[in-house]
């Protein structure tokens, strides 16, 4: 996956945009909760254009559903050749 917008703001709620998918990463008490980061790179400091391997799981809320980042990692040269 990519990352076709960083870190980004929508009425308090934090989103990452990933392949054009908009995500939203549980944020509280000013930092990322309930999400495993991997590496060296916070989620805040991504920036665009970064290839990640992500895990996204859908959440139900009010009868709409939406995009909830369970865990990321930013690619290594050894992932870009393995599939996602």
């Amino acid at each position: 996956m990519i990352i076709t917008k960083s870190w980004h703001d929508i009425q308090g709620r934090k989103y990452l945009d990933l392949d054009n998918i908009h995500v939203k990463v549980p944020f509280r008490y000013n930092r990322v909760t309930g999400v495993d980061v991997q590496g060296h790179i916070p989620i805040q400091d991504m920036p665009t254009g970064t290839q990640v391997k992500a895990e996204i799981r859908t959440v139900k809320w009010d009868g709409l559903e939406y995009y909830v980042l369970k865990s990321i990692c930013p690619a290594g040269p050894k992932d870009l050749l393995s599939p996602m």
